[in-house]
């Protein structure tokens, strides 16, 4: 499986997001940020090359910051990433925003957002003729759990098994998908199965009956939009 993403996908992604991106590398020196950045600084500036002054100044004062408080009186989150080859990449949201985009349970990606995050990257995918798969992992006997319980546990699994670069989210009230930039039939086997045996060590507190899983792993093809592609999918 692939361990990282192409620099084609990865600005395709950033590009898509609600959240704005800073990246800062390993000497820590600011190196990049997106276009969402630039609106919430309030600046006209098309790149981190024409921010101003005082613009960079804000910035600046905005990775230190604990809260994130901008003039207006908003409050934005602040999300830090470490990055395998050093240095960190900060994502910043309105507070409104993330709450929207967020399943309000687990806190990953909600139904809605992983809808955007699948349509582009299909079309990333189609465009460049590049691979993309997706697995879907149910709760097949939620009814007869402790409901939180048993979600928040698959969803803690799900990060903690996942690459960085894997998206993971919330599908329906019993299933959460995981989207897989280039990662080809094979190696989202070699994911499913994985994930299989791990799923089989969760245990649930002070319950008889434990969780069972259905997955399904699914590489894309040429002909897939969303809804083909969920379909197909079993979602």
């Amino acid at each position: 499986m692939s361990e990282s993403v192409s620099a084609v996908i990865s600005a395709q992604i950033v590009g898509k997001m609600p959240h704005g991106v800073v990246v800062v590398d390993a000497e820590g020196v600011l190196t990049s940020v997106n276009q969402a950045v630039l609106a919430m600084l309030g600046s006209s500036a098309t790149d981190l090359s024409g921010l101003s002054h005082e613009h960079q100044a804000l910035l600046d004062q905005w990775l230190t910051q604990s809260v994130v408080t901008k003039e207006d009186g908003s409050s934005l989150s602040k999300v830090c990433i470490e990055l395998d080859e050093g240095g960190h990449a900060y994502l910043f949201g309105l507070q409104s925003e993330v709450e929207s985009t967020n399943d309000p349970l687990t806190g990953l990606a909600s139904q809605q957002t992983m809808a955007i995050v699948l349509q582009t990257l299909l079309s990333v995918a189609r465009r460049y003729e590049k691979p993309f798969s997706a697995l879907l992992v149910r709760i097949t006997n939620l009814d007869q759990l402790p409901q939180e319980q048993a979600l928040l546990a698959l969803s803690q699994c799900l990060k903690e098994e996942l690459r960085w670069s894997d998206l993971v989210g919330r599908n329906s009230e019993d299933s959460f998908i995981v989207a897989l930039p280039e990662t080809d039939q094979a190696a989202c086997d070699v994911l499913q199965e994985k994930l299989q045996r791990v799923l089989q060590g969760i245990t649930l507190d002070e319950v008889e009956v434990q969780p069972e899983y259905a997955l399904m792993a699914l590489q894309s093809d040429k002909n897939d939009d969303v809804s083909r592609y969920m379909a197909r999918l079993g979602a």
